[in-house]
């Protein structure tokens, strides 16, 4: 079914391209409130007299606007503002956000062409939370947010039409998740680390639970591993299958860091390793990590490190030195391929060989960000990157060159006003 607006635009549209290389606009002017009766609503176009670029309308040039052969393509409408960017996922060729529109807390939907531009196909009130979601089956993802009471509440969610998602069941369990707990899918079940009721007194641990059962009740399962159950601070990132853990030591102490399977058979530990964070390499203490499937990296206070993991070939660890200059920090890692935040933007390393990391020619310049750069998500195409402020950066995985703030525009037929040659 497809609902309308109160202006009658209707709640889908069509894909129109935008070059990926625009720097942002300014915040518009706050939008009318939407009037579908559905969960899935086009954002409205903000209000604005010159957008970037120019007028809406091309200026006089004394030539005629209407060829014989043919109307001109109209310009494209004036962006719509989206910032604090909070999470975010690629499905297929859309990029899912939580983010502010217009000044509002929205899940935005955007259709993304091949060279990135961004059109906004859909509002799904019924979503409103967190956008990162992972692939439980075909045409099913999951994510796991924090209710109000910090309880866990797993949603599945209908994307076969990646455009439209839909809740299709959510389920609260009994226990203690933080917002940003990790979590993964893996054969079917979903993998996350939950305290017991606040005042039990029990350690954390590892949860499964089966997300094929479709509208069934969920039932958490406990499963007994060391995996979440560490003492003090201990971090945890996921993957997959792939699960990483990494100790904050004392002064002095020794740094340990762990790599574990998970699947239908519970959890499995891969790699223990610890190292003398003070000792003549100095390498520190580890300030963050990531993984995925095939690769673990763990970024420690020594500027020169990088402690590399490879779940496969006999669980290889190594440390490398990668020479991309003195200020970098890890990005994330997206199946073999290393990224890295610098001063300027965003450079690359291949670890296939963890022994023998190659840094690749790639770099990424970044106009206008502010602070640290954070990855969100990856798709086979592009990053999806913020700063601190939230801003979004769609940066292409295959290509170097110059990348400013997203701009994205509503869906093509709530384009321009009718050109000179409309009747």
């Amino acid at each position: 079914m497809t609902c309308t607006t109160p202006s009658g635009i209707p709640a889908r549209r069509a894909l129109r391209g935008a070059p990926w290389l625009l720097l942002a606009a300014a915040a518009l002017a706050a939008a009318a409130a939407l009037g579908c009766s559905g969960e899935v609503t086009v954002p409205p176009r903000g209000e604005v007299t010159v957008p970037p670029g120019g007028p809406i309308d091309p200026p006089a040039t004394g030539e005629d606007p209407c060829p014989p052969d043919g109307e001109p393509e109209p310009p494209d409408p004036a962006p719509i503002a989206v910032t604090a960017v909070k999470s975010a996922a690629f499905i297929g060729d859309t990029l899912h956000l939580e983010a502010t529109v217009e000044g509002v807390p929205r899940y935005l939907v955007l259709a993304l062409d091949e060279r990135g531009g961004a059109r906004a196909v859909a509002i799904a009130t019924g979503l409103l939370g967190p956008a990162n979601l992972v692939e439980g089956a075909p045409g099913i993802h999951v994510r796991l947010r924090a209710g109000d009471a910090g309880n866990p509440v797993v949603d599945l969610v209908a994307t076969e039409d990646p455009e439209a998602p839909e809740l299709v069941s959510s389920a609260e369990l009994s226990g203690v998740v933080d917002g940003g707990t990790p979590f993964s899918v893996s054969a079917g079940r979903l993998f996350f680390c939950m305290r017991p009721q606040v005042g039990d007194g029990e350690p954390a641990a590892l949860v499964a639970v089966d997300v094929l059962v479709g509208r069934e009740p969920l039932v958490p399962e406990v499963i007994t591993s060391p995996l979440c159950a560490g003492s003090g601070e201990v971090s945890y990132a996921a993957a997959g299958a792939t699960w990483i853990s990494w100790s904050q030591p004392a002064e002095s102490a020794t740094q340990d860091v762990s790599l574990y399977t998970v699947g239908a058979e519970g959890a499995a530990p891969i790699v223990n390793h610890g190292y003398n964070a003070t000792g003549v390499h100095r390498y520190g203490a580890v300030l963050a990590a990531a993984t995925s499937e095939q690769r673990a990296v763990f970024d420690p206070e020594n500027r020169t490190y990088f402690l590399l993991i490879s779940p496969s070939g006999g669980a290889q660890i190594a440390w490398a030195s990668l020479d991309v200059g003195a200020e970098r920090r890890l990005l994330g890692v997206v199946d073999t391929t290393l990224y890295l935040a610098t001063e300027e933007g965003v450079r690359a390393v291949d670890i296939a060989d963890i022994e023998r990391p190659e840094t690749l020619p790639y770099q990424a310049t970044i106009e206008g960000f502010e602070g640290a750069l954070r990855l969100l998500a990856a798709s086979p195409r592009f990053l999806a990157v913020v700063d601190d402020r939230g801003t979004l950066f769609l940066v292409p995985r295959e290509g170097s060159g110059t990348v400013g703030p997203l701009v994205a525009f509503p869906s093509a037929g709530d384009a321009a006003p009718a050109g000179p040659c409309e009747d």
